[in-house]
């Protein structure tokens, strides 16, 4: 009888180490879902992607035994149903999107900027007699309607004072667009500066304006945490902001070409010559890139916020700093003891 219950007793003890050893693997193999809006590529826009090239993220998640998992999207809309759906936990997002996700309370945080600007540019054909946006009266714009460029263009018109129902405007996307704009099928097309600076360096277009010299109209590109997963997990989000901290302090030190395509989502690839003066636009301190949300920033997300409400895009009125949260970054930047 003694021997049968040592027996029983040795038994349920293998059992509870087993399921212990069971759910200490499980905890060392707990998976964070990273997004990107850049492409299904995996391309990633930013310090994320430095961070990511200098395995950073995977260095910080797996001091608390976590794994980065990373998935390319094709649109921002995608990556906002990956939040509704719990398959995205943090994740890259341009802001049109991220306004979405906050007017519709899909319970998602704004936690930082992957790119503080993400410089817009007004582009004509190379040799066109167009040279300022104030000769767009009577010309054809394209642009993609309901997106940043639309608030672009229309926060020109504004300001310039032109005649906006003379200008007759084609809904288009980018590639769609210089194919356009070089087939003379349209006068003026509203691009990144990565594109257009491509495009003008081949000799085929020419930059008439670029939101570098109008900060208050350039697009950004936000960094946004499920809202449940970072309250139940905030040390894993707070690791993700050390990651980003780290991976900006290392291309400081030697911002080479290759980390100017990898910050571009590989969009300077066929020059990365250009990366130099499209992302060092301030002697080397390189601000765009901290991660950190700075008051500039919540008024561009705001005005781009409202711009969308007036062209209905969204209908649910937000003051888009109830969804930020930058105490993430800064115990992040506190524990890094910057």
């Amino acid at each position: 009888m003694k021997k049968l219950m040592k027996n029983t007793v040795l038994a349920v003890l293998s059992g509870m180490m087993a399921l212990s050893a069971i759910g200490c693997s499980k905890k060392e193999n707990k998976i964070v879902h990273i997004g990107s809006s850049a492409g299904e590529s995996g391309n990633f826009l930013g310090i994320a992607a430095t961070a990511i090239k200098f395995g950073f993220i995977d260095e910080e998640f797996a001091k608390l035994g976590w794994k980065a998992e990373y998935t390319g999207f094709a649109t921002g809309v995608a990556v906002n149903e990956g939040i509704i759906a719990g398959d995205v936990d943090i994740s890259t997002l341009g802001d049109v999107p991220c306004a979405v996700g906050i007017s519709n309370d899909i319970g998602l945080t704004w936690i930082g900027v992957g790119l503080r600007s993400y410089n817009s540019t007004f582009v004509v054909k190379k040799g066109s007699p167009i040279t300022s946006v104030k000769d767009l009266n009577g010309k054809k714009v394209g642009f993609g309607i309901g997106t940043t460029t639309q608030y672009l263009f229309e926060s020109v018109v504004k300001e310039f004072g032109l005649d906006r129902d003379s200008i007759e405007i084609l809904n288009m996307v980018h590639s769609t667009a210089i194919t356009a704009l070089l087939t003379g099928n349209v006068d003026v097309i509203l691009l990144g500066e990565n594109q257009a600076r491509s495009l003008e360096v081949e000799g085929q277009a020419t930059i008439i304006l670029n939101t570098r010299e109008y900060q208050q109209w350039a697009p950004m590109d936000t960094i946004v945490a499920r809202t449940a997963f970072a309250k139940a997990h905030p040390e894993v989000v707070v690791a993700f902001e050390k990651a980003l901290i780290r991976a900006r302090d290392e291309f400081v030190k030697n911002p080479t070409e290759e980390l100017y395509v990898n910050l571009s989502a590989r969009q300077l690839e066929e020059h990365p010559e250009l990366g130099e003066s499209i992302y060092n636009n301030d002697n080397g301190k390189f601000e765009n890139l901290i991660a950190f949300v700075p008051e500039d920033n919540i008024r561009r997300e705001q005005g781009l916020f409202d711009f969308l409400e007036s062209v209905g895009r969204i209908t649910n009125h937000k003051d888009v700093s109830t969804a930020l949260d930058n105490s993430y970054y800064e115990k992040a930047a506190k524990e890094l003891g910057k």
